[in-house]
């Protein structure tokens, strides 16, 4: 109503039915204003009696009913009273939101999106159930919904679909919100909240919300209508048009609403607002404005009577237009929608139970009276009507009817926040079958597997197949498209356990989730379900009757799993039980063992199976036939027991041919088939038995059984059949596991005459193929002499066995045969005499054998014949010797080639043998010397010809060698050797060759060599006539030789000839040895040619041979026809024509014949152009370039060519803001310069200039300049915010901003100029430290004046920086700073620590913390600080706070900035912990002010302490009769340190469990036995674990009844140093089970008891601790406030004054001030840059090591100490070397360890002057006040190890007054002693030599140190008063800590005292009481000595605060 314009709608409806009026509000504030405008627009009187209210009814009355209920628009009635009924229907007008699409098509996207799975129809349905539900949450009776679907064949726009629910119905503006689209339930807000006419009045949405937050079981709080989306779409996916019709509870009006998809076209054709539309308020039943065709509209118009509205509210939705693919679903599929509709508010309908038998008979627990009907009505037809309750076919019905047993768990995600409960149900094989029901919607798992029933492959997946186990339920409500296949808890372990894998897939599962987990807008899928469980701190519990367990859900799931199948499973009745057989795991687990139970017979589908019936397996490969000779079951069993499955082994049958066992699953045992069947099968088999073996010869040899033969018999081929009984062939042994072949083996055998001895010849082995029998190819050729046997045996596999079954022999067969010799017919011959030679007689010997190598006799006929090639043969005689002939006398001439001899083959011919030649290699060697011969050949053979007669010729041509090869021969011309054979050859003297000698004696040849030089031959021939002989030996025949010479032919002159191109001449030019020719760089140069001359000068015939000599430097591929044409290779032209190339031909012949010239290239025409950027690329905007760009022109080889002047015009330049107008061109050295480069405008950076060469087709080349800013002329001050604003810093401290000054050009660009000084003026009032003083410009031109300290007053000042450029000064703009005072804060906290320690055991310390705070500049803060430890369990918080469960370490006593945190103990709790540091504002205070970076640190198990259990497990009770004899069913032991933690993960070891009496049971007593009637056990123990299952006693076991036994464990294990205690549990024993049963509960109760009252007791004892700690923290407050008291009366302050901490803080506040005062007065300071690293190992720099009070001694000293002022004192040389390394070595360091302190100065050693009395020349009056320098400093940090430093660096350094003053007193020094080096208080220096004087003894102004020089020291005065503030700032802490701890002691001995308390004391008393009846009833008495912790007897885990 703030608008103007506002109005509302106001219809009198107290009797009339006239329109409504608009009444304009605008600037109405009140009620009485507003009513008397009603009065005047309606014509009322003020006493007329009448009500206006809002469409919900609310009464406007006053003014504040009239701001809050009415806004602009709004509709009101003028009613008589608020519970009048309207008389006429009221339009409201209410608008809604964008485009119409988003409601109509927004559902058709969603749920045809989902289509691809099943019909998404039924999801719509549940959206608008969805909305019923939570409209009917808070109905008092039932909760009636009904979806009724109207069918009219006839006119199908007739179809409709009504939803109708007994709920809280909607108010107009609630009927409003819902038409907005995606309006949720968050986002809503009524306006016009209704007031309670009446006592069942309607509740806001929000008060029903907050009632309906409660626990329900499984989520089940219909808190399912959210997103404001759902229904909408719901709507228009199921039809075009829908009308809400809805009363609220109490209300007498009707509310109506209608959307149409048509009328929104409509409207947007119209540009109408789409978004708006009315409400019809109506009274109930009128039905005037409802079309005639809508009869069902009228029909629930017309009952809405029939309801009592004060009572009851409701909602009808009415949708129209339906889909006709939706008709035919909702008719056809009647029955599966609702199934599925029942399926998704399954336990909305029948309860948190679910549809179980019991659900039927009574009503569920929490069931939620929820009635869901749906009926058809259809014209003609009877009405359909199903109530969803009644629905058992619905997939979770099945579920949950065929499951025996459920596992509960609940999952927290989210911190616990997100709650999930889930169950796990068990279908189980019943006999022949699996229970688990079958999915009707399977097509919602595409990629699951096939329905596997029936279907019993052991590869196949059973029962639930390949589908998820989890359906997802949210706030109850199916989540359809969402399932979890698993958890890793209850997955397939990957190994096999003693589980069977099918049981994994006969479970079912539901998870139900609370709101906390989203889903889509539809709700058909979880959006982040699966995430979040399968998150890592995801926690999942088991549930036991509502009770979480602590147990690990892996263990508690597989045991369950593993009792379900041993209970519940049953298929196969095993009978007969036999005995329990252990057998090894084949499944991979090494020495694992496997528990069976053996069988004789089992019933299976009313059938008997027994031990020896013969049967039969089906799908097995191979079928097998056999007896049955056990059954076997998984486990230990004792009697008749059902079993869904086991194993059967088998003796298979026939029992001769397998003789095995066998063992198959029972799945495969077929039950159909008889045992005469099987029997007739077996008597098959055996048929196919092998029985003999069938032989033929097809290609003859046969051999006959015990014939004789000669020698060389051949044994023919065989073909042999194995045949069976039925005559039949065979080829393989029927068999099991893989091919049973059948080979056959065929030997031949050999009796030899050693004794008999038979020997093997062969032995082949033949198999049968389908191309081939078994065949034995043929062997030849037998001819030793003896007895042979041919063996046919046969062989089963490649096994060598010949048998088969149980000794049963394969086929075989033998036959036997004998060889003899035969008649000879063949020889041998035999050894030859050795050597043999040419011409000398020998002996050949022959050997006759028959055709087989036998020996046999010589007949007295033969006539030999000798042959051979290349010898002469010949013989004298032949003689015979039994079967030897000898051949005497035979003589071979032939040639031997060589001294060593020659083989020669040799046969001999016997004419009458069968074999009649034989070859034989003989040997012979040359004969004796007989001749010389000369030898012309080339080759070297042995043999040659001797013709000595003839005088042999040669042609030669002069100035060749001779080379004269001479042999001695033998009589067949054989070069043989001798003695002394010494060959000589006499020339003629005109030959030139002397007389040419060689020795044959060795080799029996020679060579003589010489060269024929003969002068002027030119072109005749000359002969020469040689003689040869040997010298000395007449009886060798000589030779003569004569030698033709002639000129020579060999090549002696190249000449070379070329074509010039350049030239109009073509004739060629001969070229000259070294010639150059000048030919075009690049080119080629052809038609070369060449000829060669001999000697002679002839030329030379060109041929390959002559061409294959010539090479040419220039190439290595020379073509041979092209020289042979007398043709060169061509030549390439060197690119460069700086290149000259060196050519070279060469003849290569006896001699090498040379000729060589060189090509030098010349440029070509011009091709490129090459510019050259003279100097720098860098060109300043407006700036004329001092230096050229060169231009060169290049051909296209990039030679350089020479410029004309003519050239200079084809040279063009052009750029973007180039003045071409200066440009000059002119010709240095052949390159074009262009001058006078100058740019006017353009942008800075990268700038092309383009060059051109010519004018039609110039050649282009670019240069790249880089355009700088132009000359300086104004500056630009950047990090300076604005100008005109002063900027605050504290004095003495920086200030925030450098200020960084930068050169401007006249165009605004960045001046980049270096070395232009910049200086920065500031008011005389301000002190800059260090001074800026002169800078000069970077590269960049910029100069920046470094963050520098300010000093000066309060006040405003100005800075302005000026620079000065080619001597003229530009001014900057005025800076402005405003001075404040300074005050100490401080801006971090930097932790150091030993960064290796990476974890720390329980119960020992942390490491050792040293904590600096430091202030803005990074020292310590000065002023008091108190810092905190911080710790705590888990990972830093990711806003880095602290946690609020952490635990805090303090420090009473504040620090200066420093502190440090020692020996703190580490937690006692294993786990990885995080630590920081905190800055608080008070000692005990958590208000932190800063936090330090976070310390991660594991605080690890310590060493095993004792022996524990994981599950307490109470006290359990036994008895030794049949029943209840487990001690121990699970119990788990684990290996502890002494806080509790598990440790020894790593330790194995033996466990000793042994029964032992307790103190109440007497020693003698009898001690029960474990069964097996064993007294002790052992078990092993690994990796710090052992699980202990089914500990049980022997039956009638002794034992005392009623005594109390204790079970005794202990660990042995070598990994431990020490003997661990035992572990000890207790428990009761009886010998009657009844009495244990008794027993046992009051045991249970007794436990239960105990720990009640052990939580009670350390409640008392944590109570009374903490009572105790806070006197103490009071008590110590107190003494520590009351001697600060003290310390303040002795600081001279009135205490009296000081009564309360408001005084305490004015007086520290005053002290302050005057503190702060005299910190802000100017003081010196060292302006240093401090080091940053801030470790304990670093003392810092020397110049802030010491201050000085004086001026003129801290200016002096620091000028003295100038080169040692930046140096950086370090503790250690390690520390030393790591900061040189870190800064490269720019940092001076001195290291403390590296000092000799044997040098330093003695601290007590008096003045120079004072050591000699005056009777040895000392004095004491000195002038000018002699002082030790190191005297005059002052220390605030560290003093001893400063007194060292500056020991070392100053020695006995002495201060005087003035120069005069200090030569005189050296004068006088050095006459008895050593003089230091004096300074004086005016800056001068006299050094320890006696130099003085000039610059360098004489300091420089303080200003002129920048900064180092040493500070000076806080005044007296303000030392005290900060001891003042400081010990007042910890009064007041103590004030508050005293108030702090009286408050919390106050309080707790308060809580002490509450009704809470007092009763939990009252039942901790009756709980002592009961606890000792029970005892008492038990047997037990209670000892008067303190109890025990734990009854178990293991000692205590250490109590936890």
């Amino acid at each position: 109503m703030a608008s103007d314009d506002a109005y509302v709608y106001v219809y009198d409806r107290r009797s009339s039915t006239s329109e409504g009026k608009t009444i304009t509000i605008g600037g109405v504030f009140g009620f009485s204003e507003f009513r008397d405008k009603i009065l005047q627009t309606f014509n009322l009187q003020p006493d007329d009696e009448f009500v206006i209210t809002t469409t919900n009814r609310n009464v406007i009355a006053d003014d504040e009913d009239y701001v809050n209920l009415i806004e602009s628009a709004d509709t009101l009635y003028i009613l008589k009273s608020v519970v009048q009924p309207l008389a006429a229907p009221v339009a409201e007008k209410i608008e809604f939101q964008p485009h119409y699409d988003t409601l109509i098509k927004s559902g058709i996207y969603e749920y045809y999106a989902s289509e691809g799975h099943i019909n998404p129809l039924p999801f719509a349905f549940a959206e608008l159930i969805d909305n019923a539900l939570a409209a009917t949450v808070d109905n008092k009776g039932s909760r009636n919904i009904e979806l009724s679907l109207h069918f009219d064949d006839s006119n199908a726009g007739n179809h409709a679909v009504c939803v109708t629910d007994n709920g809280v119905g909607m108010t107009s503006r609630q009927l409003n919100n819902w038409a907005i689209y995606r309006l949720s339930k968050f986002n809503r807000t009524e306006r016009h909240p209704r007031t309670n006419l009446f006592e069942d009045a309607l509740m806001a949405d929000d008060e029903r919300q907050m009632l309906t937050k409660h626990n329900e079981p499984k989520s089940l709080n219909s808190d399912i209508s959210w997103f404001g989306v759902g229904g909408k779409q719901a709507i228009f996916f199921i039809g075009s048009s829908t009308r809400i019709i809805t009363r609220p509870k109490g209300s007498c009006d009707v509310h109506e609403f209608t959307l149409s998809k048509d009328e929104f076209k409509r409207k947007e054709a119209n540009k109408e607002t789409i978004y708006s539309g009315y409400i019809r308020n109506r009274p109930p039943c009128d039905y005037s404005h409802i079309p005639k065709n809508e009869e069902i509209t009228k029909k629930l118009i017309n009952s809405e009577n029939s309801i009592d509205w004060k009572k009851n509210g409701f909602t009808n939705v009415v949708i129209t237009g339906i889909d006709s693919k939706h008709v035919k679903f909702m008719k056809q599929d009647f029955g599966l929608w609702t199934r599925q509709l029942a399926h998704i508010y399954h336990y909305y309908i029948h309860g948190p139970e679910g549809n179980t038998k019991m659900s039927k008979e009574r009503r569920n627990v929490g069931a939620l009276d929820v009635n869901i009907t749906i009926s058809i009505h259809e014209r003609g037809k009877p009405t359909a009507t199903v109530n969803l309750h009644d629905i058992n076919d619905d997939l979770e019905s099945q579920y949950i009817r065929t499951a025996f047993d459920t596992f509960e768990f609940k999952v927290k995600t989210d911190g616990g926040s997100g709650i999930v409960e889930g169950s796990i149900r068990y279908h189980p094989f019943l006999y022949d079958k699996e229970t688990f029901p079958s999915d009707p919607y399977t097509e919602v798992f595409p990629n699951s597997s096939v329905d596997v029933d029936g279907n019993d492959d052991i590869d196949d997946v059973p029962a639930r197949g390949r589908r998820p186990i989890f359906e997802c339920f949210w706030n109850g409500r199916l989540i359809p498209y969402t399932f979890i296949d698993d958890f890793d808890w209850c997955r397939l372990p990957k190994k096999r356990g003693n589980i069977p894998n099918d049981c994994f897939y006969r479970i079912s599962g539901c998870l139900f989730t609370n709101d906390k987990f989203k889903v889509s807008t539809n709700k058909l899928t979880f959006i982040d379900l699966e995430g979040k469980l399968r998150d890592r701190s995801t926690v999942f519990s088991r549930v036991i009757l509502g009770q979480e367990q602590r147990a690990q859900i892996h263990r508690q799931f597989m045991e369950w799993l593993k009792e379900c199948h041993e209970k519940h499973d049953k298929q196969i009745k095993f009978l007969n039980f036999v005995e329990t057989s252990t057998r090894y795991d084949t499944s991979g687990r090494k020495n694992s063992q496997l528990q069976h139970s053996v069988y004789t017979t089992i019933e299976w589908d009313g059938k008997s199976f027994k031990q020896g019936q013969l049967v039969r397996t089906h799908r097995t490969t191979p079928i097998i036939s056999g007896r049955i000779k056990q059954f076997i079951l998984s486990g230990t069993y004792e009697g008749d027991v059902y079993a869904v499955g086991g194993e059967v082994e088998i003796q298979q049958e026939p029992f001769a041919l397998y003789n095995e066992i066998r063992r198959f699953p029972l799945s495969k045992l077929d039950r159909e088939v008889s045992s005469a069947t099987v029997a007739h099968l077996i008597n098959e088999e055996e048929g196919k038995l092998p029985e003999h073996l069938h032989l033929t010869w097809p290609e003859g040899n046969e051999i006959v059984d015990g014939e004789s033969r000669q020698s060389g018999v051949t044994i023919g081929a065989m073909r042999i059949e194995i045949r069976n009984r039925r005559k039949e062939s065979i080829q393989k042994l029927p068999s099991n596991a893989g091919s049973r072949k059948l080979l056959l083996e065929q030997r031949l055998l050999y009796e030899t005459n050693d004794r008999g001895k038979i020997r093997e010849i062969t032995s082949h082995v033949t198999t049968h193929a389908k191309t081939w029998p078994y065949w034995f190819k043929k062997m030849e050729n037998i001819k030793a002499l003896g007895t042979y046997t041919i063996q046919l045996r046969t062989m089963l596999n490649e096994s060598g066995v010949y048998t088969y079954a149980d000794g049963c022999i394969l086929p075989q067969k033998e036959l036997k045969f004998i060889i003899r010799e035969a008649p000879p017919s063949r020889f041998l011959v035999g050894m030859l005499e050795s050597p043999l030679r040419i011409g000398e007689p020998f002996d050949i010997p022959l050997e006759l054998q028959d055709e087989h190598g036998h020996p046999t006799a010589a007949s007295d006929d033969f006539k030999p014949v000798l042959n051979s090639e290349g010898l002469q043969l010949s013989y004298a005689d032949i003689e015979s010797r039994q079967n030897t002939l000898i051949i005497k006398g035979v003589v071979a001439i032939g040639t031997v080639n060589s001294q060593h001899g020659k083989n020669f083959i040799m046969t001999v011919i016997l004419p009458t043998m069968k074999r009649e030649l034989q070859s034989m290699k003989v040997r012979l060697l040359p004969g004796q010397p007989h001749a010389l011969l000369i030898d012309d050949r080339n080759d070297d053979k042995n043999d040659v010809d001797d013709d000595s007669d003839e005088i042999k010729c040669f042609d030669i041509e002069n100035l060749s060698s001779i080379s004269l090869r001479v042999h001695v021969v033998d009589v067949a011309g054989n070069v043989t050797l001798g003695q002394k054979l010494i060959v000589q050859a006499k020339f003629p003297s005109n030959s030139g060759v002397p007389a040419l000698t060689c020795d044959c004696s060795e080799s029996g040849r020679g060579t003589l060599s010489g060269r024929i030089a003969m002068k002027k031959l030119k072109k005749e021939k000359k002969s020469i006539k040689v003689k040869i002989e040997v010298v000395g030996n007449k009886d060798i025949k000589p030779c003569f030789c004569q030698f033709n010479v002639s000129p020579s032919t060999n090549v002696k002159v190249i000449e070379v000839f070329y074509t010039d191109p350049y030239s109009d001449d073509s004739d060629l030019i001969k070229l000259k040895m070294g010639s150059d020719i000048y030919w075009q760089a690049g080119e080629i140069m052809s038609d070369m040619s060449f000829r060669l001359l001999d000697e002679a000068r002839r030329e030379v015939v060109l041929n390959k041979n002559v061409c294959s000599g010539i090479r040419v430097n220039w190439t290595n591929h020379v073509s041979s026809e092209d020289l042979c044409s007398g043709k060169l290779p061509d030549i390439t032209i060197p690119t460069n024509v700086r290149d000259t190339k060196y050519c070279e031909i060469i003849y290569a012949g006896q001699k090498n014949i040379d000729f060589s010239f060189n090509i030098k290239p010349i440029a070509g025409e011009p091709a490129a152009i090459k510019c050259t950027v003279v100097g720098s690329r860098d060109i300043q905007l407006g700036i004329t370039k001092n230096d050229p760009i060169t231009v060169s022109l290049l051909d296209s080889h990039g030679n350089k060519l020479n410029v004309r002047e003519s050239q200079l015009d084809l040279v063009r330049v052009s750029a973007e803001g180039l003045d071409e107008t200066l440009i000059e061109k002119n010709i240095v050295n052949n390159t074009v310069h262009l001058n006078n480069i100058q740019f006017n405008q353009g942008p800075l950076g990268s700038r092309e200039i383009c060059v051109m060469y010519g004018h039609s087709e110039p050649i282009t080349e670019y240069v790249l300049l880089q355009i700088i800013a132009g000359t300086p002329v104004m500056i630009d001050i950047s990090g300076w915010s604005d100008f005109s604003k002063p900027v605050a810093v504290l004095s003495g401290t920086r200030i925030q901003e450098e200020i960084k000054v930068q050169l401007l050009d006249g165009w605004g660009n960045a001046a980049r100029q270096k070395g232009v000084k910049v200086l920065l003026g500031k008011d005389s009032a301000v002190k800059l430290t260090p001074n800026p003083g002169m800078l000069l410009t970077d590269i960049d031109g910029v100069a920046v004046f470094k963050k520098f300290s300010v000093s000066g007053k309060r006040g405003e000042y100005n800075l302005q920086p000026r620079v000065v450029v080619n001597r003229t000064s530009i001014e900057g703009p005025k800076l402005k700073i405003s001075i404040l005072p300074n005050t100490e804060t401080p801006t971090c906290i930097k932790v150091f620590y030993d960064q290796s320690i990476k974890s720390v055991v329980t119960g020992t310390t942390w490491p050792d913390f040293e904590v600096n705070v430091q202030s803005e500049e990074g020292m310590p803060v000065t002023s008091s600080v108190h810092i905190c430890m911080a710790v705590w369990k888990g990972k830093p918080l990711r806003d880095k706070s602290v946690p609020l469960s952490a635990e805090f370490h303090r420090i009473n006593e504040p620090s200066q900035g420093v502190q440090n945190f020692n020996s703190y103990r580490a937690p006692t709790i294993a786990s990885s912990y995080s630590i920081c540091f905190c800055l608080c504002d008070s000692p005990n205070s958590r208000n932190f002010l800063m936090v330090s970076e976070i310390i991660k640190i594991n605080v690890v198990p310590g060493p095993p302490y004792r022996l524990q259990h994981e599950v307490d497990p109470g006290t359990p009770t036994v008895s030794n009769t049949k029943v209840a004899r487990t001690i121990i069913r699970n119990l788990t032991l684990v290996l502890e340190d002494k806080f509790g933690n598990s440790t020894g993960h790593d330790v194995n070891g033996q466990v000793t469990v042994i029964i032992e009496t307790s103190e109440q049971t007497l020693k003698s007593a009898e001690v029960p036995k474990f069964d097996g009637n064993c007294a002790r056990l052992e078990m092993p123990m690994k990796n710090g674990k052992i699980v202990m299952n089914n500990l049980t006693l022997q039956e009638n076991s002794p034992g005392t009844d009623g005594s109390q036994y204790v079970l005794h464990c202990e660990l042995t294990s070598k990994q431990l140093p020490e003997q661990l205690p035992p572990y000890m549990l207790k428990f009761f024993f009886y010998n009657d089970s009844f009495k244990q049963t008794q027993m046992s509960v009051l045991a249970k109760k007794r436990d239960v008891l105990k720990n009640a009252i052990n939580s009670y007791e350390s409640l008392f004892n944590l109570h009374h601790t903490l009572l105790n700690e806070l006197k103490k923290t009071f008590k110590d407050a107190d003494n520590k406030k009351k001697q600060l008291l003290r310390d303040l009366q002795r600081a001279n302050m009135k205490t009296k004054e000081i009564s309360s901490t408001a005084d305490v803080e004015s007086l520290i506040r005053k002290f302050s001030r005057e503190r702060d005062v005299m910190l802000n007065q100017p003081r010196r300071k060292c302006l240093l840059k401090e080091y940053p690293d801030k470790s304990t190992e670093i003392l810092g720099k020397i110049g802030h090591l010491a201050q000085v009070s004086d001026d003129a001694i801290a200016c002096v000293l620091s000028w003295h100490m100038m080169g040692d002022m930046d140096c950086l004192v370090t503790f250690t040389s390690k520390k030393a070397r790591e900061v040189h390394k870190a800064t490269g070595g720019t940092q001076q360091l001195l290291p403390l360890d590296s000092i000799y302190k044997k040098n330093l100065p003695d601290p007590n050693r008096p003045l120079p002057h004072l050591r000699r009395p005056p009777s040895a020349g000392g004095f004491s009056n000195a002038k000018g006040n002699p002082v030790y320098a190191r005297d005059l400093l002052y220390f605030p940090k560290d003093p001893d190890n400063c007194k060292i430093v500056f020991g070392m660096l100053l020695g006995e350094t002495l201060i005087i007054d003035d120069l005069d003053t200090a030569n005189e007193y050296r004068n006088k020094v050095v006459k008895f002693t050593y003089c230091p080096t004096i300074l004086t208080r005016n800056g001068e220096r006299i050094r320890s030599n006696g130099k003085f004087g000039g610059n360098q003894n004489k300091a420089v102004s303080i200003d002129r140190l920048r900064g180092a020089v040493f500070g000076a020291m806080l005044p007296e005065e303000c030392s005290e008063i900060e001891k003042q503030i400081e010990l007042l700032r910890k009064y007041k802490e103590s004030l508050d800590e005293t108030d702090t701890a009286f408050t919390e002691l106050n309080n707790h001995e308060s809580s002490l005292q509450t009704d809470e308390m007092i009763q939990k004391k009252h039942e901790h008393k009756e709980a002592i009481e009961r606890l000792k009846e029970i005892e008492k009833k038990i047997g037990l008495t209670r000892s008067s000595a303190p109890r025990q912790k734990m009854d178990s007897g293991t000692p205590s885990k250490r109590r936890r605060r």
